[in-house]
Order: C-alpha cells, then structure tokens, then sequence
C-alpha cells in the first residue's frame, strides 16, 4: 500500500521514546534513536533545517512543540506534505485534550493517547483529526496536577524535591475504570464460531471480559431453548452475558456480549458476516472455516473493531484481503471505499461503454371478496438499477413528485404522485432529499435497489375475472370464467396466468378457451389458464367441465374455496403514474453516459374470492 506511515513516535527533548504506535511491523523503536543522531546531525548544519530526515531506508518526517517532538517514521514514498500538515493536526488534537502538548500531559494521560493514536491512523493512514468528532467518543477528565498558589512549600522546607498541595483527581486504576465506563454502550465482547455440537471452532476476543467458557455455556441454554417449541428467538441470556446468533449450515456464528447493544443490529451483522464468509469461500460450512482459519481471523479484525461493526463489504473487503494469498499485499494501495464514505463503490473502474438501466417496475396487490368488493388494494414500487459507469460519477434523479413540484411552484395537472414508505439505498444522499427532494447519488457498480415506495390509493383490478360454477348432478361440474382487461387498449399485459381452484376429486377435464391454453394441474388442485398476450379492453371466455367421481355426504361441511390468482406483466405501463423526468450522470472526466428506462408493472397479491 504506496504511502502509509510505519509507526509514529513521541520523544522527549533528549530523543527518548515517551510513547509510540507500531502500525506496520517494518520499524522499531531503534529507529527512533537513529533518528534523533541524524537530528543532531542536521541541527549542528545551520543551512539544513528541514523537517525530514532520511536514514538507512527510512523516512522520518517531523515537528517539535514545547519539550516533545512528534515524528512519523516510513519505509515508503510518502507524501511529505500531507504527513506534516497531519502531524501538526495531531498536535491540535492534543492540546485539546491537554490544554498544552508536554512531556508530563503525554506521562499522565498516557492511556488517552493510545487510544487517540488507534483512532486518527489506521494501518498507517491518516483518519479522524477533528478534535470535537475525536471527544465525543473518547472521553477524559482534565489530568493534570491541582496545585495551590501559595509559596511552595519547597522554597522554606527541607523536602525540596517535593511541593505541597499536590492532588491529583483520580489514580491511575481509578482512571482505567472510568475510561472503560465511558466507553460508548453497545458493544460486542466477543465473537465465536462454533460446530454443529457447539465446539468453538474459531472466536476473536474483542474486549476481555468473556471467554471461551461463555460459549459452552451459550450452547447448554441453547439446547435448552430447542427443547420449547414456542421459545425459536436468536437470542440467549445467561448469568450477565447476551448472546445473539444465526445458524447456517453446520455453522453457528454467534456473538457474546456484557452490554445493552442493539439486537437487531447485531443480528443484521451476523448475516452480513455469513454473505462475506460466503464471498470468500463459496459456502460457509465448517470444512471451510478449518481450511481458511488465516484468513478468517484476517477478516475478524477487518470487519469488527473493539467489538463495534466495521467494513462488511464482501468486495471492498476482497480488495485488500486476498484468499490465496492469506495476508494482505503491502504494496497494494487500499480502496479509496475504506478511507472514505462511499463504502459501496471502489475507485478505478473503467467502461468502454457507459450505461445506466433503470427499471420502474411496480407490483400490485389486490384482495377482492366473494361480493366483487375491493377489500385491500396497494401498491408496492422499486427503482433497479444496473450501472455500467466509469470513474465516481454523480447521479441525479427527477421524478413527478408532488411535493417537489409544488415547492418549484409548478402546476401539478394530476400529473403528480404522493410517495409513501420511501426507502433508500444508503448511497442517496438523504440531507439533500430532505431539503429539496432531489435525488442524488454516487451509484455501486453493477445491480441494486435505488428506491422502493408504496402507495395505499384504491386501485381499480387491471384484469378482472368472473368465475360461476354450475353442479348438474353430483357427478358433473360445469365453471364458466370471464376474463377483462380494465386497462387502456394501448398497453397489453404479457404472460398472463390465472389459477382456477377446483374440486380436490375432479378428473377427466373438458375445457375449452377463447384465447390462450388452460391445463388442469392435480397437484395444485386448480386449472390454469395462460394467456400469452392479453391487450387492453378485451374479454376472453373459458368453459370447463369435470367428473367427480367420489360421494359425499350432503349434510358435511362444504370444503374451504380457495381464491383465483392471477399473475400478469404490463409492461410500458404504471399503475400509480410515476415518471423519470431527468437522470444526469455527471463525471469529472466528462464523457457521456446513455440512461435507459423502462416501466413494468407486476402482479404481486392479486387475489378475487369469487368461487
């Protein structure tokens, strides 16, 4: 990876080490006195007093403040610049915390710093250096000696090495204590994978306070827990400890924890955890997790950090994380999708041809009684999208939203829609949305779901059937069907299937259509009737007649009727009237993309209990 930093040191006025990170294992705490030789060196130079010192193959780049230098040491082609600008930063970030960056602040919070040096550098490139995002989430009292302002009492007492008065607020044990209390709540203490019988195949520990022990504990309550029909939840609690867990294969993937974490969210990243096992060794099973144990514990610090979910990208994550390889490429640059927001897209990728296909497609759902009353009707949208795009472009998408063409002062006409149930993909922007409901975006690469929506309006049934059965004798059934497309001549609905129920001991069928094919299916106890192409405004008959040979009685009870399903696609077609008015894909290399988009709309639930 071209241009991380090695390690990052704090040295006193003298060159000693006070504290330093190792972030890639290619330097050590001897180059830092090789540093400070090649300092004293440059120092007694009066001409040469750039900050970056050069020596045996590294790189050492660094300011001083106060009596402490803070110096950044590498063994790769850096960008001087921006390491210093960063350093100067991190000096920033002390003295927040510190009021002054000194050799007694950094002694005396020497627990803060680690944990801010694991926070502003990751793998040796720089992260957050924004003090006040910084302190929220890392926590800390003032550190630092109260002394009175009297004469000290070392100018007129024998004890001159030592002043009065001093008091400190919290001792050192004390103060672990509450830096762990203020630690954010909600996080993972542990996370194992166990076999088919229990046994911990592979687990991480993430903050002590859980072991493998737990684990067989998880696993006793669990056996418990199948034993009781009613009690299927995934989640376990036993003596202080939450376990939540899915199974797949022969595989539990569970985590433990001693705090009040979101279930929901910890089991959705249990799957996520399951998809990315999946991507990198086709199927999660036990075999594979035995065959892989590199490469899984590779993964475990990637996707989870101090027990908080990080990256579970499956092709983000393959970037940097090669299976055959079993370590990571040090001279492979980390996707721009780990050190920036956009986490669903990487940097680099390249078409010869640039296209964008968004389909509208909307599914409707119908429930009609046996009195022909609409009881339930609705209709449920999405926005897919296929993206074939080079570079990181910028998309933006109009539709005939109501409200934004009121707030653009524009005549509606009917012509708009009202929304309900909006959700987006995470790469819409939705403060933007917000503000003025466009839709803006940098797309993943490849298929996804932009938007789905729902409207709750009346719908009127786009193909409506009529369904009236005659019994001639207890032997002999007659059905009569009446299909009707109640939608514009100009659209035609395509692949049109209706399902008839039928008696459960009805043979020997005689039917007769129309248009289109009908087969009776025994194992659905039903008659299907399909119609390939079904245009707007047109009837269509069907008469079907059946033996039924068995005897019953006349005073049991009738049988329960199943309802006629029908299933059908309209295509150029929507039913709630949603339209794309624009879609501009704007890219920094300026080349032109061509969008394509199409309507579809489906049947979803589309049910009439007529029979």
């Amino acid at each position: 990876m071209a241009g991380a930093a090695s390690a990052l040191f704090l040295l006193d006025i003298k060159g000693r080490v006070l504290i330093w990170r190792d972030y890639r294992g290619d330097v050590s705490a001897v180059d830092a006195e090789r540093f400070f030789t090649k300092l004293i060196e440059k120092q007694a130079d009066a001409q040469s007093q750039d900050p970056v010192v050069l020596d045996n193959g590294v790189t050492y780049m660094f300011v001083q403040h106060s009596n402490v230098y803070v110096m950044i040491a590498t063994r790769q082609n850096c960008n001087a610049a921006s390491l210093l600008f960063f350093l100067h930063r991190i000096v920033d970030v002390f003295k927040h915390y510190f009021e002054e960056l000194e050799e007694e602040s950094l002694r005396d919070n020497f627990v803060v710093v680690y944990e801010l040096l694991d926070e502003i550098m990751d793998f040796g490139y720089p992260q957050y250096t924004e003090a006040q995002i910084l302190s929220e989430f890392i926590k800390t009292d003032a550190y630092r000696m109260e002394v009175t302002q009297r004469p000290p009492m070392a100018v007129t007492n024998a004890v001159s090495w030592r002043s009065e008065g001093i008091n400190y607020k919290k001792n050192e044990e004390s103060r672990i204590r509450s830096l762990q209390q203020q630690a954010m709540a909600g996080a993972a203490s542990a996370l194992f994978l166990l076999d088919i019988k229990g046994r911990v195949l592979i687990w991480r520990d993430y903050r002590g306070d859980v072991s493998a022990v737990d684990a067989e504990r998880f696993f006793t309550k669990l056996i418990e827990k199948q034993a009781d029909a009613q009690s299927q939840d995934p989640v376990v609690l036993d003596n202080g400890v939450t376990y939540m867990f899915v199974q797949h294969s022969n595989v539990y993937v569970m985590i433990a924890t001693r705090q009040n974490c979101n279930a929901a969210s910890l089991l959705f990243f249990l799957h996520r955890i399951v998809d990315v096992f999946k991507h990198y060794f086709e199927e999660l099973e036990e075999e594979s997790l035995r065959d892989n144990f590199v490469v899984v514990y590779e993964l475990l610090d990637e996707i989870m950090d101090f027990g908080y979910p990080q990256y579970t990208e499956a092709q983000i994550l393959s970037e940097f994380i090669k299976t055959d390889a079993y370590r990571m490429e040090v001279t492979q640059r980390p996707p721009m999708a780990v050190t920036n927001a956009v986490s669903w897209r990487s940097e680099g990728i390249n078409y010869k041809k640039n296209e964008v296909f968004l389909d509208v497609v909307e599914n409707v759902n119908i429930l009609v009684n046996s009195n022909g009353q609409i009881i339930r009707s609705d209709v449920v949208g999405a926005l897919k999208m296929r993206t074939y795009l080079s570079g990181m472009p910028e998309c933006k998408l109009g539709l005939n939203d109501r409200v934004l063409l009121e707030a653009q002062g524009r005549t509606t006409k009917g012509k708009a829609i009202d929304l309900e149930d909006i959700k987006f993909h995470q790469c819409v922007r939705l403060a933007r949305f917000e503000n003025d409901r466009t839709i803006s975006f940098i797309p993943p690469d490849g298929s996804f779901d932009l938007m789905t929506y729902r409207l709750s309006t009346q719908v009127k049934p786009l193909i409506w059937v009529e369904a009236t059965v005659e019994k001639h004798s207890k032997s002999r059934i007659e059905i009569m069907v009446k299909a009707r497309s109640q939608f514009k001549e100009r659209s035609t609905a395509t692949n049109v299937e209706i399902e008839l129920p039928v008696p459960v001991d009805a043979t020997n069928p005689n039917v007769r259509t129309s248009m289109g094919s009908a087969a009776y299916a025994p194992e659905k106890d039903a008659l299907i009737w399909k119609i390939r192409s079904f245009p707007g405004g047109k009837e269509y008959m069907l008469r079907a007649e059946f033996r039924l040979p068995s005897i019953t009685d006349e005073d049991a009870t009738p049988e329960r009727k199943a309802p006629i399903s029908v299933k059908f696609e309209i295509p150029y077609f929507t039913v709630s009237g949603i339209q794309v008015r624009y879609l501009k894909i704007i890219e920094k290399s300026g080349y032109q993309a061509l969008p394509w988009v199409r309507y579809i709309t489906m049947a979803g639930e589309y049910e009439l209990r007529l029979i």
